[in-house]
């Protein structure tokens, strides 16, 4: 399909990078928030405020349904009591993820106030997590991971109610 923007288009541009990096970032008065680094094998993402991310990505979202949508349910169920069957699905997610990066050769790192908390892809092959068969996945800070996502569960759960109201609107328009 023509203009369709898929895994291999992302593998293709990422194949680009011969030697060197790109580097984005974003800061408020002079003072990081976060930023990506896109080297030819490793791509960084740097999260050093979480709850000005939060802020960011709340605006963001509450502005654009169509990228509402583009969010997996069982992510933003994160933040529902389930049982855990959404923290599964998130790891079962992040698995095949990882599963293609590796297969890629490449890795994606998130780092939460300069420390590695979730490693995807290529170097995320050693860990206990291998030991419960949780492949592909590497989570060498995750006290600090835990943190980070306190940040944003609350940013899952009201995309969660706003995604109900998306659905709830567009049945009353067609019924």
């Amino acid at each position: 399909m023509p203009g369709r923007f898929g895994p291999e288009t992302i593998r293709n541009i990422w194949d680009l990078i011969a030697s060197g990096s790109l580097e984005v970032g974003l800061a408020q008065d002079k003072r990081p928030i976060s930023g990506i680094r896109l080297e030819r094998d490793v791509l960084y993402l740097d999260i050093e405020d979480a709850g000005q991310v939060a802020g960011l990505l709340r605006q963001i979202l509450k502005l654009t349904i169509s990228l509402r949508s583009m969010i997996p349910n069982h992510l933003l169920e994160m933040g529902e009591d389930d049982g855990g069957k959404a923290t599964k699905a998130m790891m079962s997610m992040s698995s095949k993820i990882g599963e293609t990066f590796d297969g890629w050769g490449k890795t994606v790192i998130l780092r939460y106030r300069s420390k590695k908390v979730l490693i995807l892809g290529k170097e995320a092959r050693r860990g206990a997590l291998r030991l419960i068969g949780v492949k592909h996945i590497g989570l060498p800070h995750k006290f600090e991971l835990l943190k980070l996502g306190g940040h944003f569960l609350p940013l899952l759960k009201e995309l969660n109610q706003l995604r109900k109201a998306d659905s709830k609107a567009r049945s009353q328009e067609t019924g």
